[in-house]
């Protein structure tokens, strides 16, 4: 045997071990089988929990508490009307006859008496000009002083300037009315007919009251998520969620901040899917059958039908858990923990759990590449490298 032909017989074995030693060929992913090892490693205190999806899990995460308006924020109640600095009062005051302070009494008893009478004065109104409440929270009024206006309601107010007046004014009674309110309002912003400051009323907005102020809504229903930030707290719900549960249509509070989102919501596709992809979907929500059939569903040369994950970051509490049970997790700046959950498409009960199991916002759907696609490429790859040297071979011989 020559030389050349034994170097070609003995480069084609050692290629072929070079190229078993590759683990993936041309995958887009991670492989079914290393999420295992995460999964059994995750008992011991690893930072990502592998979740088995099953009717259980299903069922259990669709009982879970979420953020909700009134689980978050609460519906507060009705306090009494309170003005703050900014605010416009408009004061009137009675005195009744004869007016000392107020009215003419003087030049009506001086007339009468002149004519050889007496008439009885009547009882004279003061109207002052409006009056705003200065940043200190106070205002002035002549023959009153100043006055803590802040925090008070128009009854108190009514009280200690009727107060400050006795002696002065024979029975003075006082009649305060808001006139303008701009301290207890809401900003609603968004996809509505108008963005506006919405002042609250003693009634007690509540949501969709604020958003009916607004005008109309540019979008659906269906599409349209409601956003409330109060102080450090941001939560936000489908607004067919909102109208469908009156729990939820909350009181709002001076300060709110609300606005009307469309399709704020999306997903990422990735792997072995038809068509990997970031889709946005409805504030109404959708399951991962549905989020499955938006890509065009899996793909059915490629997939690996046992192995379809979702990347979460969710609540522990979604998950029966403690703070002590992931004292060790990763957790990010609301407390969430990575969660991948698992799905075997190849049961047939897979179905009923795709259509139960909901997707979230910024959700990560990847499906992994099927075991045997990776054989496949390993064998064609093997073949066009071992005819590539068979060829060049035989021209050196």
């Amino acid at each position: 045997m020559s030389l050349k032909r034994s170097g070609r017989k003995a480069l084609v074995p050692a290629l072929i071990l070079a190229l078993a030693g590759c683990s993936s060929f041309g995958a887009s992913g991670p492989s079914a089988r290393s999420f295992k090892k995460v999964q059994d490693t995750a008992i011991e205190g690893e930072k990502i929990r592998v979740v088995e999806l099953d009717g259980r899990t299903a069922g259990y995460l669709s009982r879970s508490s979420v953020d909700s308006f009134a689980s978050v924020l609460g519906d507060v109640p009705q306090q009494d009307f309170r003005v703050g600095p900014g605010d416009s009062l408009s004061i009137s005051i009675f005195e009744a006859p004869p007016a000392l302070l107020f009215g003419p009494s003087a030049a009506v008893a001086a007339g009468a008496a002149a004519r050889g009478g007496s008439i009885a004065p009547p009882s004279t109104t003061t109207s002052l000009p409006p009056v705003v409440i200065d940043q200190s929270g106070q205002i002035t009024l002549p023959f009153v002083g100043t006055v803590q206006a802040a925090g008070q309601t128009l009854s108190q107010l009514q009280s200690t300037i009727r107060a400050r007046l006795k002696g002065k004014a024979n029975d003075p009674q006082v009649l305060v009315s808001q006139a303008s309110n701009v301290s207890r309002t809401v900003t609603l912003l968004g996809e509505t007919g108008a963005n506006i400051r919405a002042p609250l009323s003693p009634h007690g907005e509540r949501i969709l009251d604020i958003l009916a102020s607004g005008d109309t809504l540019k979008q659906s229903v269906d599409k349209t998520t409601i956003q409330i930030a109060r102080g450090d707290r941001v939560v936000a719900m489908p607004l067919s969620a909102v109208i469908a549960n009156p729990a939820q249509n909350i009181r709002l509070q001076p300060g709110d901040v609300v606005t009307a989102l469309f399709q704020p919501y999306s997903f990422t596709a990735l792997g072995s899917v038809k068509q990997a992809s970031e889709v946005q979907f409805e504030a109404s929500g959708i399951t991962l059958a549905q989020a499955l059939a938006r890509v065009g569903g899996l793909d059915a040369q490629k997939a690996d039908v046992r192995g379809v994950f979702v990347f979460r970051f969710e609540a522990p509490a979604a998950l029966g858990l403690d703070d002590a049970a992931v004292a060790q997790d990763l957790r990010d700046k609301r407390g969430r923990i990575p969660v991948i959950y698992k799905l075997d498409m190849s049961r047939p009960e897979s179905l009923f759990l795709a259509q139960q199991f909901a997707v979230h916002d910024r959700d990560v759907i990847y499906v992994s590449q099927a075991p045997l696609l990776d054989l496949q490429n390993f064998s064609g790859i093997v073949s066009q490298f071992v005819f590539t040297f068979i060829n060049i071979g035989d021209n050196l011989r």
